[in-house]
C-alpha cells in the first residue's frame, strides 16, 4: 500500500480528532455551534493508494460493493474525451490485506449500456448465502445532448450475466445526476432529485455555463417483493423539504436505518451544504425527509464523492465543485470531510487528507477492511482532453474516534443503548440489569432481519425498548427487549 506524498497526504495524529470533537461538543453544550476550521488541528487521516492504476477510468461514474464477494464495482461515466464508454470494472478486495487489492480491472461483459450520471447499488440475493445483483439506473448515454434515461440495468454477480433493460412496475422518469442508496433490511432503494438534461461541454467557450439545472422529481422508491423476482416503483408522498437539487449525494446509515443526503446544487453554480434524513426505521409509516442540524461549517459542494463509514459512524465526503460547474472559472475542492454522527448534534470534521481536486469521483465502503475506497473523477474542467484520475485510494485514520460519554443510566458498551423514551418509564434496576447482562433480555443476538445473513446493513438488535411502546411497563406483559429502532 502506497502512502500519498508531496503534501497530498501527510502524517496524521489520532488525538487531533478527539480535540476537534471535544471543542464541538463543548460549544454545543454552551448553547452555541462550534465552527470547524478549514484547517484541522492536525492531519487526522490519509489517503493511501491501493490496487493498480486502471487502464481506463471515468468521471461521473457510479460505484457499489458486492459485500459477499468483497469486491468493488464501477460502472459508466465519461472518459477524458467526454465520450461515454460501455464501462464496467471491478476491484478485488477479498485479501486480508489491502496491500494485495487487485484492480480496478475492466470486465468483458456483453450488453453493458453506456451511461454517465447514473447510480448503482448491490442487492444480496434472497435465500442465497453468496449470490447477489447489481442494479444500475438512469444516467445519460450521449454526452452531446445529455438527455437522461430511465433504464434499469442488472448484473447477476454469480453468473456474470448482464441484462440491459429491466422493467419494474410503475414509473421512473428519465434523469441523471440524481442521488440514490439501498436499504437491504427493507429491500428497497431510494432515489431523489436529478436533472433531465446535462450535457458535457467540449471545446465550446467555457465562459458559458452548461445550462444544467435541477428538475422537479418526487422521491421514488424501488421496492422488491419477498421472492426477489419482481420490483415496483413507488412515489413517496408528502412535501419534499429538500427541493430541487442535483449532483448531490445519498448514503444509507444502517445504524439508524435512515437515508442521508448532502450538498448538491440547484443550477450548477451555487453549492449547497445542507443535510437531510429519511427515517426508514418504521416501515409501516410513511417516511418523510427532515433537515438534520449539524455543528461546524458545512463544506458546501456538489459533484462530490460520498460513502457511509460504518465502523466510525461517519458520512465521508470528498472533492467536488464549489461553483462554476464546467466553466473556465470552475472552483474545485480537494478536501475530505466527515460528518460524525456519533455526536449530538452531528459534527463536521475536516480530516485533512487530500489526493488533489476530483470532480465526479465515486466512493464505496469496504466492510471487511473498515475503510472507504475512492476511485475515478476528473480534475478542474478545461478545453480539450480532461485529466482523469485512474488511481484508487483507501482512507486510513490513526485511531478510532472517541465514544461520547453516555448518560449515567446508559450502557458503557458501544454495542448496546437504552432508548431515551423508556428511561422514565422503566425502573432503573431493570435497565441496569439489562445492560449488565444483555443475554438475559429477549431478542439478544438476533439480527434486525433474521432471514438475511449478517452484514453492515443487517446488524444485531442493540437498542433496549419496551415490547409495546404505547403501553406502560410491566415485568410480565410489557417488558423490555432488544430492538433495531426506538419508537
Amino acid at each position: 500500500m502506497k502512502q500519498c506524498r508531496a503534501g497530498s497526504c501527510r502524517a496524521f495524529a489520532g488525538s487531533a480528532l478527539a480535540v476537534a470533537l471535544v471543542l464541538v461538543v463543548a460549544a454545543v453544550a454552551a448553547g452555541g455551534v462550534a465552527p470547524v476550521s478549514a484547517q484541522p488541528p492536525g492531519q487526522l487521516c490519509t489517503w493511501e493508494e491501493v490496487g493498480q492504476q486502471a487502464t481506463l477510468a471515468t468521471h461521473h461514474l457510479a460505484g457499489t460493493i458486492d459485500t459477499r464477494a468483497d469486491r468493488a464495482l464501477f460502472f459508466g461515466g465519461a472518459d477524458q474525451t467526454r465520450a461515454a464508454p460501455s464501462y464496467l470494472a471491478d476491484m478485488d478486495l477479498s485479501d486480508v490485506s489491502l496491500d494485495n487489492a487487485v484492480g480496478p480491472t475492466r470486465l468483458n461483459i456483453q450488453g453493458v449500456q453506456p451511461r454517465y450520471g447514473s447510480q448503482c447499488f448491490y442487492r444480496p440475493a434472497p435465500g442465497s448465502p453468496t449470490g447477489g445483483e447489481v442494479y444500475c439506473i438512469g444516467g445519460a448515454s450521449d454526452p452531446g445532448t445529455g438527455a437522461g434515461t430511465s433504464t434499469v440495468q442488472r448484473l447477476d454477480t454469480t453468473s456474470g450475466n448482464w441484462v440491459a433493460n429491466i422493467n419494474p412496475v410503475g414509473t421512473f422518469g428519465p434523469r441523471l445526476h440524481f442521488a440514490a442508496a439501498f436499504d437491504p433490511a427493507s429491500d428497497l432503494a431510494v432515489f431523489h432529485g436529478g436533472t433531465r438534461t446535462c450535457a458535457l461541454k467540449g471545446d465550446s467557450p467555457l465562459t458559458e455555463p452548461p445550462g444544467c439545472t435541477a428538475d422537479v422529481f418526487s422521491t421514488t422508491l424501488l421496492r422488491f417483493d419477498a421472492t426477489g423476482q419482481a420490483a415496483r416503483w413507488e412515489q413517496l408522498g408528502g412535501s419534499d423539504v429538500i427541493g430541487r437539487v442535483f449532483l448531490h449525494s445519498m448514503v444509507f446509515d444502517p445504524l439508524q436505518r435512515r437515508m442521508i443526503t448532502f450538498g448538491g446544487t440547484n443550477n450548477g453554480t451555487r453549492p449547497r451544504g445542507d443535510v437531510h434524513v429519511l427515517d426508514l426505521s418504521a416501515p409501516a409509516s410513511s417516511p418523510a425527509w427532515a433537515p438534520l442540524v449539524t455543528a461546524g461549517v458545512a463544506p458546501a459542494r456538489y459533484a462530490h464523492a460520498a460513502a457511509f463509514h460504518s465502523a466510525r459512524n461517519w458520512m465521508v465526503v470528498y472533492g467536488g465543485v464549489a461553483g462554476g460547474f464546467q466553466t473556465a472559472g470552475e472552483s474545485t475542492t480537494d478536501t475530505t470531510w466527515a460528518l460524525d454522527l456519533s455526536t449530538a448534534p452531528p459534527a463536521w470534521v475536516n480530516l485533512g487528507a487530500t489526493v488533489g481536486a476530483l470532480v465526479g469521483a465515486t466512493m464505496v465502503y469496504d466492510e471487511n477492511h473498515g475503510t472507504v475506497i475512492l476511485f475515478g473523477g476528473r480534475t478542474r474542467y478545461k478545453q480539450g482532453p480532461l485529466s482523469i484520475n485512474r488511481k484508487s485510494y483507501a482512507l486510513r485514520c490513526a485511531a478510532a474516534p472517541p465514544t461520547p460519554v453516555p448518560p449515567p443510566t446508559a450502557t458503557p458498551s458501544a454495542m448496546y443503548e437504552i432508548c431515551p423514551g423508556i428511561r422514565n418509564r422503566v425502573p432503573n434496576a431493570v435497565l441496569s440489569s439489562a445492560v449488565a447482562n444483555p443475554g438475559s433480555i429477549e431478542n439478544f443476538g438476533q439480527l434486525c432481519n433474521p432471514s438475511l445473513p449478517p452484514s453492515i446493513w443487517n446488524v444485531e438488535r442493540r437498542l433496549l425498548a419496551l415490547l409495546n411502546p404505547g403501553t406502560p411497563y410491566h415485568p410480565l406483559y410489557n417488558s423490555v427487549q432488544w430492538k433495531c429502532v426506538c419508537q
